[in-house]
Formats: structure tokens, sequence, C-alpha cells
């Protein structure tokens, strides 16, 4: 259901925001991405802006149940839009989307 809204949302020239790893990664560290990316990615021609946030972990402890509340930073870094092989495998495509995160 989920997906289906995200193509039409994005068929329809809205913009959506999806964490390719499908959960939250250890801190200063790295899933593997899921395909759902990828494949909302083959499907449309919606533009790629990968997006990197840092210092959640220090707000939200990952198994936490109440965000800390004090001086926290958390970071968040832009790219510019980036080109994808949009006939690639959906894995393909979301692991290349991972790899440009990476680069922020």
């Amino acid at each position: 259901m989920a997906m289906k809204r995200a193509l039409t949302l994005l068929r329809e020239g809205h913009c959506i925001g999806i964490f390719p790893e499908g959960r939250r990664a250890k801190p200063k560290g790295f899933r593997n991405p899921q395909s759902g990316v990828g494949l909302l990615v083959s499907k449309t021609e919606a533009p790629v802006i990968p997006v990197r946030i840092e210092g959640t972990d220090d707000v939200y402890p990952v198994g936490s149940k109440i965000p800390k509340v004090g001086k926290s930073v958390i970071t968040v870094r832009i790219g510019s839009p980036v080109q994808i092989d949009r006939t690639a495998d959906c894995r393909e495509i979301s692991q290349e989307i991972m790899e440009q995160i990476k680069k922020l």
C-alpha cells in the first residue's frame, strides 16, 4: 500500500523522502539498502537527491522509548540531484543511492 501511494505521489510530481536502509543503522554506520527505493526510482522519472542525517543517535538512541532532551547536534547534508541508471536492477539502484549518501 505504501509503495503504491509513493509511486502515485511521484508520478503526480510530488516529493517524498525514503530511508533506503529501511530502519536505523548503528551510530556512524550504514545498513544495506532495501530494494524499495530502487523500485521507486526505476518506475518513475523523479529526480534522486541524496540526503545524509547524522547525530540522531544522540537524541534518540536505538532501542530507547523517549528522546533525550539536551544539547545535541543533528547534521543534515543534502546533495545535488544524481543521475541513476533506471534500467539497472532495483538492488543495484538502491546500492548506488547508498553510495551517493555515503559520499556526503
